[in-house]
């Protein structure tokens, strides 16, 4: 697309005698070739997810590799170099370092494929840059992202209008698109929009200012339904930079920038309530009502910019004050105009209706919340309206305060409440629930604290769900709360090692071992912490450097240039992608750092089609075009041979799910010698192998398993699930000590997953077993030990967690059954009965520390006041309310038609009616068990009861409840609970 001023200055200057092309060819169909594989490259990469995945990614690194063959080819044929660009230089430093750091690497796959990406990388800012040769390839260029970004918006949009389907396209009432992420989406959209903003400006031609209006618009409507608020907060700052920067146009900038948001005013509400509705209904309606007026503003912009000269500057100054003023008026006006809030359930099924609320509130502190309310009950439902009040503490975490729950009360609701001390924020519901139910929400206020604040409760122009967004603007979210946990674990991973890194991938492979508590990210959230941890100190510095080149030949251009949109087209997007990458993982999706890259490129080129000095590269180093020729063979060769195990792999995957272990056998095979590195290639090989070595008794298949699994451990030394599945075939083969330590370095690279723990109790258990079967008491006592030293080591891990971890209950039950057979050790009889202990409790495991044991808990009945307190290993419950309260024990897993036996000691000064103990099923008859009017004494005795379940249970979430029915000062105090299966 063309029509840009021309910049007759810079037009008139001789070209730089360094930058003249010396043809002895006729290349330009060469170059043609090239810009074109460029573009076709940035449009059709976001389509395939972002590249986020090595199976689309493989084949794009293969056609990148193609164009840069190309480029070598030409260059070679033009007698010139690959570049000259320091900033160049600097990308390819940055790759070398995670070639560097590749020794060093966590996982070995991941960080090749890194360097592979960065090469890639590299290549596409090197064709940018060295093949952009006029002000009509850089239109080429910046019109192609234009289309990408427009294109993704559009699919982004009919994913939420419900017109295309596309997976993950649309989730959580959130525009993620073919990125299948929308903070990524808002910072593509974002990107993209400063673009068409600066062609919009640039442009002196009628059709080209509206298709440029309309694309912005376009853009812009999609970035705010991404709700990222990130994004949102990042997007002002960045757009007054862009008006300042453009100089003596700052004004055409700013005007240009309101007349593509204005139209989001008009559909703001409606285009959210319409995707909010299940199925979409208008959505598509409210987008081109914006998209049309967008193209009006945009005719206008184009009447404003044609006449600008021949107005008044001062009328011109008064016309844009009085625009100006009124899009505040109107943004006020948006964001000030409330309404009452009423829900009404006419219909006959139970649905949530709700608005969410956010208030910075004082820790610590009393407040009063009064809510204005009509309602009706008109079919006697339990309540009309709920106002829950949660805690929000410095963590994001969610705590109940309070529920106000009437049955049917109008007028002004008094709700007194007092914050806990690690109170942050409170999130505060207005909900209406039942069936038959109305009501209607006109006013609220929080008063406390020396505070008194008034609550809107429903805006009239902007639709729900982004003022939830905005008013979630904090950095006590838990969105934000973790991702300064994922920087600060970086550090540690830094300081781990600050030279070399962990090698490209290095945080998705090793961040386990290094995390402050149990989170799942395979990304840092942070690129700079990223490269921080993956390349250490050298690759920070060739980023570094890579950076303030990028930022001197910027600095050169805007000055030596009058030409400033055509500058500042790159120079945004850019300046915009590097910015939210520092808070988001968007750089990993492959199709934005593609984009990214290439901009860069675009930048550098820009000082040779406007002959400006930004001082070269001029190192004495030739790069010649031959070794691009060599790179870019080697590229495409080992892309395709990487894609060619991927899908022997996946065929190995289909021919192992239907059974056929040989053909599975033969495409694994494959795998692991195209893709020798891939640890996850090798371990699948390995459970193949195992399983027809076994099958067959065949002992060259069960040693090829063995190779396999162990060198896939080498290949990622901090992958738990690899040191688990070493650790199970060393057992299952009798070489102990090495599938113990297995174990133990599964749980040492992962130490905040429960299940690991649920493993290594397994194991531990499993062989003390094998040795008591041998009656070999001795050695099976210290395998005993230590699944019951456990409690202790895990408590250990825990007390350097931010969030302690919660045990599984199976790893629970290993502990009491090792304590079970440590007690009975010298009875071989009865020690081999531990298997069939299902529950062994004596109150002393309290692996979180929030002084209940592991999976007891306290529940209250109606006018019950139940207290329990534990101590020594044991229970002391008292109840000092009318009604009965509980002591519960939960996840026990019963089978039907099955015998047990319930055998607790207790000691106690209730009456006989105030104690009970039922055994309950949520699934069946709910009693399997009861026995009441229990008689205590003052000395601890031993009850024992015997019951068979019935037939009509399902396996799981059983749970035993003591009852202390109340309206008695006595105390219940029990030291053991054991329940065994006697069939």
């Amino acid at each position: 697309m063309a029509g840009p001023r021309a910049d007759k200055k810079n037009a008139k200057k001789k070209p730089d005698k360094r930058d003249r092309i010396k043809r002895t060819y006729n290349t330009a169909p060469l170059h043609w070739i090239v810009v074109a594989g460029i573009v076709s490259v940035l449009i059709l990469s976001p389509f395939f997810r972002g590249l986020y995945f090595n199976y689309e990614l493989l084949y794009f690194q293969i056609a990148v590799g193609v164009l840069f063959l190309i480029y070598s080819v030409k260059k070679y044929l033009d007698g010139t170099v690959l570049f000259k660009d320091t900033a160049v230089l600097f990308g390819l430093i940055l790759t070398l370092c995670y070639l560097i750091s590749f020794a060093f690497a966590a996982n070995y796959r991941l960080a090749f494929g890194t360097v592979l990406k960065y090469f890639t990388y590299a290549f596409l800012m090197m064709m940018a840059a060295g093949e952009i040769e006029d002000r009509r390839d850089i239109y080429i260029v910046l019109n192609g992202i234009i289309i990408a970004g427009v294109a993704v918006a559009v699919a982004g949009i009919g994913s939420a209008a419900g017109t295309f389907n596309i997976n993950g396209g649309f989730v959580g009432g959130r525009i993620n698109s073919t990125l299948q992420y929308p903070n990524t989406l808002a910072s593509l959209m974002m990107a993209v929009y400063f673009i068409a903003i600066a062609l919009m400006g640039e442009t002196d031609k009628l059709y080209m200012k509206v298709i440029y209006a309309g694309a912005a618009y376009t853009l812009f409507h999609t970035f705010i339904f991404t709700y990222s608020r990130g994004a949102w907060v990042m997007f002002p700052v960045l757009a007054l930079l862009f008006v300042i920067l453009s100089k003596e146009r700052w004004m055409e900038t700013l005007i240009n920038g309101i007349l593509t948001i204005a139209p989001i005013v008009i559909t703001l509400q409606g285009f959210g309530s319409a995707i909010a509705e299940a199925p979409p209904a208008g959505a598509w309606r409210w987008f081109f009502i914006g998209l049309i007026a967008s193209l009006v503003l945009g005719l206008l912009a184009y009447v404003v910019d044609r006449f600008a000269g021949k107005v008044d500057r001062k009328k011109a100054a008064a016309a844009f004050a009085v625009l100006l003023i009124a899009a505040c008026i109107a943004g006020y006006t948006a964001m000030t105009s409330t309404m009452p809030l009423a829900y009404s359930n006419d219909t006959d099924k139970d649905t949530w209706q709700q608005i969410i609320r956010y208030v910075d509130v004082k820790p610590d502190t009393g407040y009063t919340l009064e809510v204005k309310v009509q309602c009706e009950n008109r079919s006697d439902k339990p309540w009309a309206y709920q106002v829950l009040i949660e805690s929000i503490d410095g963590m994001g975490v969610a705590s109940n305060i309070t529920a106000y729950n009437p049955k049917a009360e109008s007028g002004t609701a008094v709700i007194d409440f007092k914050t806990f001390p690690d109170t942050r924020r409170l999130r505060i519901y207005f909900r209406n629930l039942y069936a038959g139910t109305s009501v209607t929400f006109s006013g609220a206020a929080l008063k406390g604290g020396g505070q008194e604040i008034s609550i809107p409760l429903r805006y009239r122009y902007i639709p729900e769900s982004l003022v939830t967004r905005m008013q979630d603007i904090t950095l006590s979210t838990q969105s934000s709360s973790e991702r300064l946990i994922f920087y600060r674990d970086a550090f540690k991973m830094f300081k781990a090692s600050p030279v070399f890194g962990f090698g490209g991938g290095g945080w998705q492979a090793a961040y386990f071992a290094f995390q402050s508590y149990m989170y799942w990210t395979t990304q840092a959230h942070n690129y700079f912490a990223q490269i921080m941890v993956e390349t250490g100190i050298l690759g920070l510095a060739a980023l570094a450097g890579l950076l303030l080149s990028l930022l001197y030949v910027s600095y050169r251009i805007w000055k030596g240039t009058e030409d400033v949109y055509l500058f500042l087209a790159p120079f945004m997007a850019v300046l915009s992608l590097y910015a939210h990458s520092a808070m988001d993982f968007d750089l990993s999706l492959s199709a934005v750092s593609f984009m990214l890259w290439t901009l860069m490129g675009v930048i550098l080129s820009e000082g040779r089609v406007y002959s400006i000095d930004v001082g070269r590269m001029r190192l004495g180093i030739n790069f010649r075009p031959a070794y691009g020729v060599v790179l870019s063979v080697i590229m495409v060769m080992i892309s395709s041979g990487l894609s060619y195990a991927l899908s022997s792999a996946l065929k190995g995957s289909d021919e192992a799910k239907r059974g056929d272990l040989d053909k599975a056998i033969y495409y694994y095979s494959k795998a692991v010698t195209f893709d020798r590195l891939n640890p996850d290639y090798r371990a699948d090989y390995s459970k193949i192998l195992m399983t027809a070595g076994d099958n067959e008794k065949d002992r060259g298949k069960i040693d090829r398993a063995r190779g396999m699994i162990e060198s896939a451990v080498t290949l990622s030394r901090y992958d738990s699930s690899l040191y688990a599945q070493l650790a199970a075939f060393y057992l299952s083969h009798g070489i102990i000590d090495e599938g113990l330590e297995a174990v133990e370095k599964s749980v040492e690279v992962q130490p905040f997953r429960p299940q690991n723990y649920t493993q290594k109790a397994d194991a531990y258990y499993k062989v003390g077993m094998a040795y008591l079967n041998e009656d070999k008491k001795d050695e099976a006592r210290k395998y005993f030990e230590a699944v019951s030293n456990m409690r202790k080591e895990i408590q250990g891990v825990n007390k350097k967690a931010l969030k302690p971890m919660d045990l599984l209950p199976e790893t629970v039950n290993y502990i009491e059954r090792a304590d079970y057979v440590l007690a009975n050790i010298d009875s071989r009889g009865a020690a081999l009965m531990a298997d069939r202990v299902l529950l062994n409790s004596r109150f002393d495991i309290d692996i979180n520390g929030d002084n209940t044991p592991d999976f007891w808990r306290v529940a209250q009945g109606k006018d019950s006041e139940l207290t329990a307190e534990f101590k020594d290993g044991q229970a002391a419950v008292k109840n000092s309310g009318k009604g009965e309260g509980f002591l519960i024990r939960d996840s026990l897993t019963l089978e039907p038609d099955t015998k047990y036996a319930l055998v607790f000691l207790a000691k106690g000064t209730v009456k006989p009616a105030a104690f009970e103990v039922f055994v309950l099923s949520p699934s069946g008859e709910n009693v399997q068990f009861n026995a009441n009017n229990i008689q205590l004494t003052d000395k601890t005795q031993v009850y024992n009861y015997e019951f068979t379940t019935t037939g009509d249970i399902k396996p799981g979430n059983q749970y035993i409840r003591f009852d202390h029915n109340g309206n008695d000062p006595g105390e219940i105090d029990i030291s053991s609970v054991m329940l065994i299966k006697l069939d």
